[in-house]
């Protein structure tokens, strides 16, 4: 609470800092500067829509993971929660990374310069690529001794490092999902980003936590998470191609 506090005065008074001497602020805090014309509220909420359904479906995700794998025990519980919060450095930081770059790929696209803006996205895809695969690489090697710096419990750490083992496997393909849904965000692509943002987390992996529950048990439901990564990935290159094949023309 405190943090977050901090930061926002921080905010505050950076933006009220700069707005100050004939309006030169890029970003006002007046209310006579507010518009609701030329679509303005609309686009905001439609591009903006997208990131909110991302966090959360993703915790609506993480409710029924935890109540199908309650069955198998608090141990396995422990465990999910031990390996999905490690698979979040990696998501997270591809997810950073990502939202980083949304400024400069919206700049690039309203001024036409897309020749800059596909060397933006592929000197991105490439970095967030290879940190997601060595991501996997490092979790499937060191799980146990990852688990066991959060819970030192025998039974949860056998969960978590098989969890873990399996969910590693997802961090390059959501660096992909990523990276292809702040592409369309940044050039208003609504559909486009909505569609991939409720594939991701909702549509996908829910109903697979529990069809693979039924042939794998517990590991069933981790399975999930790379199946969905990777039908999401598959749509999203295709709706990227069909993006990149109207811009270059």
């Amino acid at each position: 609470m405190l943090s977050n506090t901090v930061a926002f005065i921080y905010f505050i008074i950076y933006i009220v800092k700069h707005d100050e001497g004939n309006g030169r602020g890029v970003i006002t805090l007046r209310i006579k500067d507010i518009s609701f014309g030329e679509n303005i509220p609309s686009d905001v909420l439609m591009i903006g829509l997208p990131a909110a359904l991302q966090t959360t479906l993703a915790m609506v995700s993480n409710i029924f993971a935890n109540v199908l794998i309650r069955p198998y025990g608090s141990a396995a519980v422990a465990g999910m929660g031990v390996a999905k919060k490690i698979n979040m450095i990696a998501f997270n930081t591809c997810m950073g990374m990502t939202m980083g770059i949304l400024p400069l790929l919206a700049y690039s696209y309203g001024a036409k310069n897309f020749d800059r803006m596909k060397k933006i996205i592929r000197y991105t895809g490439t970095v967030i690529i290879i940190f997601g695969c060595l991501c996997t690489v490092f979790f499937r090697i060191f799980a146990p001794e990852i688990v066991r710096f959060f819970i030192d419990e025998p039974e949860s750490v056998g969960y978590g490092r098989d969890f873990l083992r399996i969910i590693a496997f997802a961090a390059p393909l959501a660096a992909g999902s990523y990276l292809m849904n702040t592409v369309f965000q940044s050039a208003g692509r609504k559909k486009s980003s909505f569609i991939l943002s409720i594939l991701r987390k909702g549509v996908l992996d829910i109903p697979a936590m529990f069809v693979f529950r039924v042939f794998y048990g517990a590991e069933g439901v981790c399975i999930a998470t790379p199946f969905a990564e990777i039908v999401s990935v598959f749509i999203a290159v295709i709706l990227y191609l069909n993006f990149i094949g109207k811009v270059n023309k």
